[in-house]
């Protein structure tokens, strides 16, 4: 490189160089502080901060959906957490509008946070998730019982409870604070009549309200299959000797009819409302093909607006060992839940294709009083009777836990505390405290 020479060979000062050297250092000097101040403007301006607005429930069960509104989210669900007391859901859609997300397994009430891209934090609102009790009868006793779920112990509710003879499922009212069961065959004390009944126990106060279904509606026969409601208080059951799902009003006794020659009732495995598809659900063990006249186990979906009925039979492929099922129940989140006798396995099932999604072996789980999902942590309890004991000869009803999501399974006994008077038990529910 040649020296830089500031004079000329007379020893004259050269302004001109001098300029040009100066002209090129400031706008070189220029175009790094422009660059400087566009990469500054990007970093900054890359992100909005998101504005939250509203979100939708303020409070909810395990497996709800929640939708959380407001601005400038992001369509990145890998890049969005949303936790409910610290426990995270599942983000199930991601919109700069809006964030969906599901209320986890184990969520506990508390405060509803996003969390973007690692790091910014965003309260939204204090959320609820409820607690909830389990019910069963216990026909010896005449009583109604509150089970700790944990020690197997027993809190009797009511006295001298005329149910349990040939019930037909039950389930928990919200709105009146009942467990509601129903009953084929409760005897009139004063006619001697048997009729079919629904009976409504306080779980506050033990007050109990007997409601007899009208005899206009038995002029066909009084046989009735899997009772179920819905989050409103309707009641709904399958009316058996009229091939029709009944609607019903659970302050009268009144039915009103939905659907038309039905193929359910032969040998079913309970019922619930699928809120999701306004649906009553049930699980027939044995549907008969109109076609072929073979029976196999299917899921009889029965829209309650319109009658409609869809028929899903369990694929063959997960009946090589057998097709005897027992205590379907559904989940929140539209999940089918039944547990397979023949393989001592509790499937979850998607009521769309009758698919087994996921699922937990090697239970012990035998003379069963129904199934539930527990939604305070996701998983389905079921209640067992239970079987004579070759030892003791002695009979020990239990609670099995199971979680097809995870392969969890554990069993709670019954205290044999209560068990003094005997051990017939009926009608396993869950309902909020």
């Amino acid at each position: 490189m040649k020296p830089l020479r500031l004079f000329g060979a007379a020893g004259k000062f050269n302004l001109s160089l001098l300029d040009c050297y100066f002209t090129r250092f400031a706008v070189v000097a220029l175009m790094l502080l422009l660059l400087g101040a566009c990469s500054k403007t990007e970093n900054t301006g890359s992100f909005t901060p998101p504005k939250v607005e509203v979100i939708d429930a303020l409070s909810g069960a395990v497996g709800d959906t929640l939708t959380i509104k407001g601005t400038d989210f992001g369509v990145n669900k890998a890049e969005i957490e949303v936790t409910f007391n610290g426990v995270a859901g599942e983000v199930v859609e991601a919109d700069p509008a809006f964030i969906k997300v599901v209320v986890p397994d184990k969520a506990i009430s508390g405060l509803v946070k996003i969390t973007l891209k690692g790091s910014d934090i965003y309260k939204v609102a204090s959320f609820t998730v409820p607690s909830f009790d389990l019910f069963i009868f216990h026909n010896n006793e005449k009583k109604l019982a509150r089970i700790n779920i944990e020690k197997g112990t027993l809190t009797y509710i009511g006295e001298n409870i005329e149910y349990g003879v040939n019930t037909c499922g039950s389930a928990y009212s919200i709105k009146t604070q009942e467990y509601i069961g129903f009953e084929n065959g409760v005897k009139d004390a004063a006619t001697g009549k048997v009729t079919p009944t629904l009976v409504r126990i306080n779980v506050k106060t033990g007050a109990v309200k007997y409601v007899s279904i009208p005899e206009k509606f038995l002029a066909k026969g009084a046989d009735f299959r899997d009772f179920a409601m819905d989050s409103e208080s309707n009641g709904y059951v399958f009316h058996y000797n009229v091939k029709k799902l009944a609607k019903v009003n659970i302050e009268t006794g009144e039915l009103t009819y939905i659907g038309e020659d039905i193929r359910y009732g032969e040998n079913t495995r309970g019922a619930m409302y699928c809120q999701k598809t306004e649906e009553y659900v049930g699980f027939e063990n044995d549907l008969k093909d109109a076609a072929t006249g073979k029976s196999a186990p299917a899921i009889v979906r029965i829209n309650v607006k319109t009658g409609q009925v869809k028929y899903v039979s369990i694929p063959a492929e997960y009946l090589l060992k057998g097709a005897n099922f027992r205590d379907f129940t559904m989940d929140a989140a539209g999940n089918g839940y039944v547990f397979q006798d023949d393989d001592h396995m509790l499937a979850k099932l998607d009521i769309e294709t009758g698919k087994i999604k996921n699922f937990v072996k090697d239970i012990r789980y035998e003379n069963t009083r129904g199934g539930r999902i527990y939604p305070r942590t996701g998983e389905y309890i079921g209640f067992a009777n239970g079987e004579v004991d070759g030892e003791t000869k002695k009979i020990y009803p239990y609670l099995i836990h199971a979680n097809p999501n995870y392969g969890s399974k554990s069993s709670v006994n019954i205290s044999a505390k209560y068990l003094t008077k005997g051990t017939d038990f009926r009608d396993f529910c869950v309902g909020p405290n």
